[in-house]
Order: C-alpha cells, then structure tokens, then sequence
C-alpha cells in the first residue's frame, strides 16, 4: 500500500505534464506536431532506458526493431490486408519483439563494446535489407505512404489533437508498464546484472535469460513506436532504419538521464526543440548539431563528486548529460591508478589468509573491501 501511494505523485505529475504541455509549449515556440513526435520517441526510449539504464546494455541496434514494427504495421495497412489499424500494431509490435529475440539470442553472450557492435552490426543489416532486397515490399527509399488513421468506437483519430492524446495515452500507459518493471523483481535482478553480473550469477540467476528478457521488452516498445509514427504520419519513413535514429536515441537519453525513464521524453523535449529552432537562424541551419554539441561540451562540469566516484557508474540515482560521462571518464582513470593497492590488498589480506587455513582448496569468497573477486590459489 505505502509502494502504490509513493507512485502516485510521480505518476500524477507526468499525466499533468501531458495534459498541460500542448497549452503551454505552443506559447514557446513547440508545435503540436514537435510534441507528438516527442512522444513516439519517448516511447521508443522507455524501452531502451529499460536496456541501458536498468541492465547496463548499451544497445545502437534499436532502430532495426524501430523500422520493423512500422514497416509490417504499414504493409498490412497499406496493401488492405488487415482493416483494423489496432491489429496492426499489435502484429508489428510482435513481430518486432521477435527480431528482438533472434538478435538478443545472439548479442547477450557478449558484454561490453562487443554487444554493441553486433547490434549495430544487425541494425546496419536491417538497413541495407529494407533499401534492397525487401524494396518492393517496404518502398525502398521511398517509404510507404497512405497509412490509415485509426477509430476508437465511432470516432476517428485525425490528426491534431486526438491523434496527441492517442499518443499521450500510450506514452502514459507505456511509462506504467515501464516503472512497473523496473521497481518489481526483474528489475532488481536487472540492477543486480547492471552492477556486477559475476555476482548475480553466483546467487543462482541466469544472467543471459534476464538480459535477453529486457532485450526483447526494449524491441516490443521499439516495435509498437514504430508502428505509431506511421499512423501518425500516414507515411512509414524509410529513415526509420538509419543509424541515425539509434545515435540520436542514445545521445537523447543521456541529455534527459539515464536510468529516470522520463529521460528520454525530456531529451527528445531538448533535442527536437533546439533543433526547430536552431534550423530558423540563417546559416546555422545546417550546422544545428555541430553547434548543439559544442554547447553540451562547453557546459559540461569540469569536476565530477569524489564520493560518486567510489560508487559504481551505474548507481541508483539517475546522472544527467555530460555529467554522467565525466563521471565514467573519471572513474575509469581511477580504476587504472588504483589497481595495484587493490591487488596488494588481495594479496596481503585475503589470500594468505586462506593459504594458510585451507591451502588445498580454492579461494572463492567475495572480496568486500575491493568488491573484487580474488585470483584462485593453485595447490
């Protein structure tokens, strides 16, 4: 009980926000159109906060699940296989989820750079195969146009404002089944692979099935984005695919902060705002981004807290921006100066102690000073 009373006041605020934003930001130089897109995007980044906040899976591969929820969405729709736009969705929402599964098969047996590799390696793939030998299928370059709006009842949602609280309703009830995840057991295991998977492991949970779990929940969210950006548009774009749309996911994401949820609906706030607006500066047009990084790198905190530097990178409060990339940069730099006195440590402290009461068998306990494990002790 006091668990659901503590979610209502976030949950109360974000549905305040919703309802207000297309009053006031209109006033600030926010279209409706921009706000409706910030909403697809913050759905589509719910899934990957789930990803790279909850587990610590750095993923550049979910605009291949992006683009493959929207194009099946738009196929059935557009060739009038299926009437209803809701079975639609649902349709590329799963088949979504299932390239997520095939793909996360694969990936969670690595760690690191080299998980995100093979999913940039597989969201390059599904580029070249929606432009190429899928073209006559998904319009190649050209996309799919006249993709139908939806009816709820006897009503049907056009653009403008109903198809903005359509969105908003998603967003809401995505953002419920997210917060939902990541405060129930999952996502407690999910933090506990995020912070140190050896250790997981040790305590009987199987580390791959959970990532490969939070893997494929971030494709179904990518998936049923996708599939909302056709219908919204009425036009599925073939950019859906680009690398681009993972970049900015990612680079929106840390802006917004890592690990909040609403992170990515307040980067892509940031991101498409500056760049609406940057875009009507003459001669700047063009140069929106380089000069929006230059302002991001400029504004970055020269110094990060010493006492989040003891901590892991991935702690339980949400870092914003730059900051959280000083503060891995500068936890890195500590890692490597303190290396030595942690293996002096090992050495001194633990292992020979256990050399001398039990100098047959293993050293396999837990380190608590360094949270390291210990080297074993050879017979």
């Amino acid at each position: 009980m006091s668990r659901a009373r503590s979610a209502l006041p976030p949950l109360a605020g974000l549905a305040a926000v919703l309802a207000a934003a297309p009053f006031v930001l209109p006033h600030l130089g926010a279209s409706l159109d921009l706000l409706q897109r910030v909403l697809i995007i913050g759905l589509l980044g719910l899934g990957f906060d789930l990803l790279f906040g909850a587990a610590g899976l750095l993923s550049f591969g979910q605009a291949a699940f992006f683009g493959s929820g929207g194009f099946v969405a738009a196929y059935l729709l557009v060739n009038s296989i299926l009437g209803s736009v809701w079975v639609a969705l649902t349709i590329g929402t799963v088949v979504a989820g299932g390239f997520g599964l095939v793909v996360g098969w694969l990936a969670v047996r690595r760690t690191g750079i080299y998980f995100a590799m093979i999913t940039l390696a597989f969201a390059q793939m599904a580029y070249f195969l929606e432009n190429s030998p899928l073209s006559d299928y998904t319009g190649g370059e050209n996309g799919l146009p006249g993709v139908p709006v939806p009816w709820i009842g006897g009503t049907r949602i056009t653009a403008g404002w109903p198809m903005y609280w359509m969105l908003a309703a998603f967003y809401f009830a995505g953002f419920l089944l997210a917060r939902r995840i990541l405060h129930s057991p999952l996502g407690t295991v999910l933090r506990a692979v995020r912070e140190n998977a050896a250790r997981a492991a040790m305590l009987g949970h199987s580390v791959p099935a959970y990532k490969l779990a939070v893997f494929v929940m971030a494709a179904l969210y990518a998936g049923l984005a996708g599939g909302l950006l056709g219908v919204f548009q009425s036009y599925m774009p073939p950019d859906a695919f680009s690398l681009e749309t993972s970049g900015d996911l990612v680079v929106q994401t840390i802006i917004g902060g890592v690990g909040t949820l609403i992170g990515p609906l307040v980067g892509a706030t940031v991101w498409l705002y500056l760049r609406d607006n940057l875009q009507l500066i003459p001669g700047v047009g063009a140069l929106w981004k380089l000069i929006l990084g230059i302002v991001f790198v400029t504004e970055a905190p020269k110094h990060a807290d010493p006492r989040m530097l003891r901590k892991k990178v991935h702690c339980t409060l949400p870092i914003s921006g730059l900051r959280w990339i000083r503060i891995l940069q500068l936890k890195l730099v500590q890692n490597c100066t303190s290396i030595s006195k942690r293996r002096a440590h090992l050495r001194k402290n633990h292992v020979r102690q256990k050399l001398h009461s039990q100098p047959r068998e293993c050293c396999r306990l837990m380190c608590l000073h360094c949270r390291r494990l210990p080297p074993r002790v050879i017979r």
